[in-house]
């Protein structure tokens, strides 16, 4: 195995401390937005609890009812696990014992949010293209969804974000793998699990660019397509989709402007970036929260009219 020179290290070491120095910036930006956002979540979550209990009787017997209790679970129990885990890894890490099993929890729930973030997205924009298209036909040809048909939906979105992310993980082994092979004759074996790293980490983030970008423009069209309805949804579930659709489509949009005028602008980009792709974790459900916490549903309940009868008897009329 041969080794680099000095001055082929110290251009190395100074590459290292680049990497290093904008992942520190990263996850100072990113984690300070993304702590308040936290925060906010932990805030906001007993009073989204007992909104839901109290607005539970409004969904009645909706077909969006498998998605809104999807939510509902992946909240109380997903992320609230996701924070649990949290503490007792930096309990466990300090005591050094049993940290394994703790990160494997932190990580599976940790991916159970993201692939949460992600497939509701995706299910709440196909959904309002389904309510954009329909206000548009005729009340004959109107189509309406049935449960199973959004059990189906979700079934399949959710099936397609986790092979997606497999197929991910297994190419950026592939990759660095590869990447691996080649450099190991030219420098040491530190240096190239190092750079290796980084080359997993920016074709990591590529990938995940692309399509989250096709995801995002889905979302955004959903979004419009909520905003150009003018009938009111019809009932209480139908208003808290459109809700989430326009809200976290409109916040996206914006921080997605900020994000493109950084690239062509060539400041910061990695850290705009970073910012707009991972805001989605805490961004999903705390919408979710404050839309069911502000929620006052009308639920107008319709009672049978009746019509007493009137026995109607001809008498007749003496003259």
């Amino acid at each position: 195995m041969s080794y680099y020179s000095n001055a082929e290290l110290r251009q190395l070491q100074r590459l290292l401390a680049e990497q290093e120095a904008m992942a520190r910036k990263i996850l100072w930006t990113s984690g300070g937005s993304m702590g308040l956002m936290a925060i906010c979540f932990l805030v906001c979550l007993p009073f989204y609890f007992a909104a839901f209990i109290r607005n539970l009787h409004a969904y009645g017997k909706s077909p969006f009812l498998p998605l809104i209790t999807y939510t509902y679970r992946t909240i109380r129990y997903n992320y609230i696990g996701f924070f649990v885990s949290i503490i007792f890894t930096g309990i466990i890490l300090a005591a050094l014992e049993g940290a394994v099993r703790n990160v494997s929890f932190l990580i599976g729930f940790t991916f159970a949010i993201i692939w949460f973030t992600a497939s509701y997205q995706l299910i709440i924009s196909i959904i309002s293209i389904h309510r954009f298209i329909n206000s548009r036909q005729s009340e004959e040809l109107r189509g309406t969804l049935s449960r199973k048909n959004v059990m189906i939906l979700m079934m399949v979105i959710l099936f397609y974000v986790i092979m997606k992310d497999i197929a991910m993980i297994y190419g950026i082994g592939f990759a660095v793998v590869e990447k691996k092979v080649g450099m190991v004759e030219n420098v040491t074996l530190y240096y190239s699990v190092r750079i290796s790293a980084i080359f997993a980490t920016k074709i990591m983030f590529f990938f995940i660019q692309m399509v989250s970008i096709t995801h995002q423009m889905f979302l955004f069209i959903a979004m419009a397509f909520q905003f150009s309805i003018k009938e009111p949804p019809t009932s209480h579930a139908e208003y808290v989709i459109a809700t989430h659709t326009k809200y976290i489509g409109a916040i996206k949009l914006i921080v997605g402007t900020v994000c493109f005028a950084c690239v062509l602008l060539k400041y910061e980009e990695l850290v705009a970036t970073s910012l707009f792709f991972g805001i989605d974790f805490f961004l999903v459900p705390l919408v979710i929260e404050i839309t069911e916490i502000k929620a006052n549903p009308n639920i107008i309940v319709p009672v049978p009219i009746c019509i007493p009868t009137i026995e109607i008897q001809k008498v007749p009329i003496k003259y």
